[in-house]
């Protein structure tokens, strides 16, 4: 059974996120996170595809070809990229309860939130 989680980016006036399907303990999420993904571009990116089946330690397959069904080793496998679904952007969100709601939605787990600002990653 799959670990779900929220992966959130706090800007000025509320955020977005994204669906995880397939997450780690918090502990763990957060090392890999901090590790990983600790640049607010990198952070921009990942919410910027949309819902992901796997975040892994590259977001950018290198090899043509690379899919949900045909992964390239450590590249993320993102929904819409890399399955072709649809409705599987972003969403808004203005406040914590609203996160939070979102994060209950999806049967997620944990939530993951980076403040840009602050250049860090909490959990709710």
């Amino acid at each position: 059974m799959s670990r779900r989680a929220r992966i959130a980016i706090k800007e000025e006036n509320g955020g977005k996120s994204i669906y995880l399907h397939n997450s780690e303990e918090p502990s763990k999420m957060l090392e890999f996170l901090k590790k990983y993904y600790y640049q607010k571009d990198k952070v921009k990116k990942i919410i910027e595809l949309g819902d992901c089946s796997i975040l892994a330690e590259k977001l950018e397959p290198t090899k043509k070809g690379h899919s949900f069904n045909n992964p390239e080793e450590n590249v993320s496998i993102f929904y819409g990229r890399d399955r072709n679904e649809t409705n599987v952007k972003a969403i808004d969100f203005k406040n914590r309860d609203e996160l939070i709601k979102q994060a209950k939605d999806s049967w997620a787990d944990d939530c993951y939130i980076y403040n840009k600002e602050q250049g860090r990653w909490d959990i709710l």
